[in-house]
């Protein structure tokens, strides 16, 4: 992340090997405050990451999604991202969430990628909580 292009503030700056410096501004009509703060890395840097990206992205190019370490926080996770790309291909009913393909625009997400998507979602819904969560 570079400095911010409107107030020059650092953005992560890099202070030992595994320590990362981050600088973030909050906003709001009330005030504007600018924090730093350390993160301190527990894995390597390029599997750390994999922490930052989208898990939809990595399934979709290719990350090994059905052999992986699974965590309960991968439905949450998958989720929000579907919230995020296509919510106008999501419908709910009750306290389950249904995706419907034919409603998800192709700029966002290609029909190939589609035919992967459902795949994946078919292969997560062994960590999806019971009824919480539909891919039609």
């Amino acid at each position: 992340m570079l400095p911010d292009p409107y107030t020059g503030a650092p953005g992560v700056t890099r202070i030992a090997d595994d320590t990362y410096e981050v600088t973030v501004r909050i906003t709001t009509d009330k005030g504007d405050k600018r924090i730093r703060f350390a993160l301190r890395l527990e894995e390597s840097f390029n599997e750390s990451k994999l922490v930052f990206s989208p898990l939809l992205n990595r399934f979709l190019k290719g990350e090994d999604f059905q052999n992986r370490a699974v965590k309960i926080s991968d439905s949450g996770r998958i989720r929000n991202e579907l919230q995020t790309l296509c919510s106008e291909a999501l419908s709910y009913v009750q306290n389950k969430m249904i995706l419907s393909f034919d409603k998800i625009p192709q700029a966002t997400i290609s029909r190939e990628d589609q035919i992967k998507l459902r795949q994946i979602l078919t292969g997560t819904r062994r960590i999806t909580p019971s009824g919480s969560t539909g891919w039609n």
